[in-house]
């Protein structure tokens, strides 16, 4: 997990016996002022290759200004935001 806000302020591994808990290993750092290519820039810098990556936001941040060499998600919780990229996922109560 990368929490990011206009920089990557942490990262957090887990290992597939976290996942029942995860919900409790969780550990959110940052807020506010979203700029989630931060997070795609340290994926590239670091030489990650991952299979896919799924992004909560309002919404309210730039976005990749072209597709990226993964699949993305973005779980967006407001209504009226889509993604220019990737898959946008609506999570609206």
């Amino acid at each position: 997990a990368l929490w990011v806000d206009v920089e990557v302020k942490g990262v957090q591994s887990f290992e597939p016996k976290d996942y029942r808990d995860l919900r409790t290993k969780l550990n959110p750092v940052g807020g506010g002022g979203t700029d989630m290519r931060v997070a795609f820039d340290y994926i590239a810098e670091h030489d990650l290759r991952p299979i896919g990556v799924v992004v909560f936001t309002d919404g309210y941040t730039p976005f990749p200004e072209k597709e990226l060499p993964y699949p993305v998600w973005w779980v967006i919780t407001t209504r009226h935001i889509e993604s220019p990229t990737g898959k946008t996922i609506h999570w609206v109560r």
